[in-house]
């Protein structure tokens, strides 16, 4: 083609292309932008569609025609360019144009993104031990010793742990600001809310006694718009329950669940599902570990662009987030106090790290060739059936098993093995350590 193209590489994977147009393809886009715009103006002395190339153009302006040409020309001779000059492109190009006379412009276009994962099979981390200590177990077991209790009436003057019913009258300079009736409250040593020292002056009042005391917020408070104020209580007590705690002992062991055989199959029992909790975390905490080895020690490159676009996409997130509905990005900026463009800015580095996750998960996906079967999803979808109630999981079925469903279920269950084979890879002994055939035998991918 005459048209005129050099290409010169930025850093960032971009390329940036200059283009002069050819001639003849102006010529081609000026009767195109004749055709469009003669239709739709009225030039005196000429029936509507009619009026010449060089009539419209006096009429309308050159800037005006030209424009409209450009229009044409610059988006199909820059596909043009982008294939002759076999770029891969991974987005629209932006154009800037750069003289008249020839018609000249520079079209920036980001690149598809490189990962180079390096030698990641020879990374190493050190699983962390799942440990349990006694006094957890115990904790554990007053909770349940405290679970398990019922509240009883209690008739004496109340104690921190109780559970109280109170009616109560605030007012702050004078003015009731509250009349509560037959509120619950735990009163709790250091409990700040609904005040501080609120849960101490219940302590001592009897069953049916009221009690009036004034209390004020420090000016330190971080609840700042009550720093520094103070506020008059009228309380009533009306009933105090408290519970009768059991000894931990065999008997009690024998009442907790389906029933244990004595206290130590308890503490045993109760070991058990801690450490359960705790390898599941600890699992979890590894294969974050595992992922951010990987990122440390690989090279990944993509487009300014790409970074634009996560941090506008993370904007509208959080907006949907805090709004529940979508008033949308606008309100929730002007909530902010902030210009967009600043939000933007800010949300750029944690765009960025997002960026930088995903290509290298997804690399490391298609290095081990990872997949997921229809049969896994499927389980997926009968555990989350399984753990609705009896009468709701045929509407859990209706909920999950649609394809927008599973295919979001594909992507977490993706993610979860792409992670667990990482976290295998980086745990295992160097004797286990070599390579993989099947998987060294693969095409990189691009």
């Amino acid at each position: 083609s005459a048209v005129k193209v050099t290409l010169e590489q930025l850093p960032e994977r971009q390329v940036v292309l200059d283009i002069e147009a050819d001639p003849e393809e102006l010529e081609a886009s000026r009767k195109k932008a004749y055709r469009k715009l003669v239709g739709r103006v009225r030039i005196p002395g000429f029936r509507k569609g009619k009026a010449p190339l060089p009539m419209l153009e006096r009429w309308v302006g050159k800037e005006a025609l030209l424009e409209e040409a450009l229009n044409f020309l610059i988006p199909d001779a820059t596909s043009k360019a982008i294939e002759e000059q076999e770029i891969e492109a991974a987005g629209t190009p932006s154009i800037e144009v750069s003289g008249v006379d020839p018609v000249a412009w520079k079209a920036t276009i980001p690149l598809v993104p490189t990962v180079d994962l390096g030698d990641y099979r020879t990374l190493r981390i050190e699983p962390e031990p799942v440990a349990v200590d006694d006094d957890e177990v115990e904790r554990a077991i007053e909770d349940i010793r405290f679970n398990e209790a019922p509240w009883e009436p209690a008739e004496r003057p109340v104690e921190l742990g109780d559970l109280v019913t109170l009616d109560a009258v605030i007012e702050e300079a004078g003015q009731t600001i509250a009349d509560q009736k037959d509120a619950q409250f735990r009163p709790t040593e250091g409990e700040p809310r609904p005040i501080p020292g609120f849960s101490e002056a219940l302590v001592g009042i009897e069953p049916g006694a009221e009690k009036q005391f004034s209390l004020e917020f420090e000016e330190s408070d971080e609840r700042k718009e009550f720093a520094g104020r103070s506020f008059g209580f009228n309380v009533t007590v009306k009933e105090i329950k408290a519970k009768n705690l059991p000894d931990i002992d065999d008997e009690f062991a024998k009442g907790v669940e389906d029933g244990f055989e004595d206290l130590a199959a308890l503490r045993e029992h109760v070991r058990g599902r801690l450490e359960e909790r705790e390898a599941a975390t600890a699992k979890e905490r590894l294969r974050e570990r595992a992922l951010d080895r990987l990122i440390e020690a690989a090279e990944v490159a993509f487009p300014p662009t790409l970074v634009d676009h996560e941090a506008e996409h993370l904007l509208e997130q959080q907006a949907r987030q805090v709004s529940q509905n979508a008033t949308g990005v606008d309100a929730y900026v002007q909530a902010l106090g902030k210009e967009k463009e600043e939000i933007i800015e800010e949300m750029k580095p944690a765009a960025r790290a997002r960026i930088v996750r995903s290509l290298v998960a997804s690399e490391l996906r298609n290095a081990e060739g990872i997949e997921v079967e229809p049969e896994e999803i499927d389980a997926e979808v009968e555990t989350l059936v399984g753990s609705a109630g009896a009468g709701y999981q045929e509407e859990f079925r209706r909920i999950f098993d649609t394809d927008d469903s599973r295919q979001r279920m594909e992507q977490t269950i993706l993610t979860r093995k792409t992670l667990d084979r990482l976290a295998e890879i980086m745990t295992q002994d160097e004797m286990e350590a070599a390579p993989k055939e099947e998987a060294e035998e693969k095409e990189p991918t691009p």
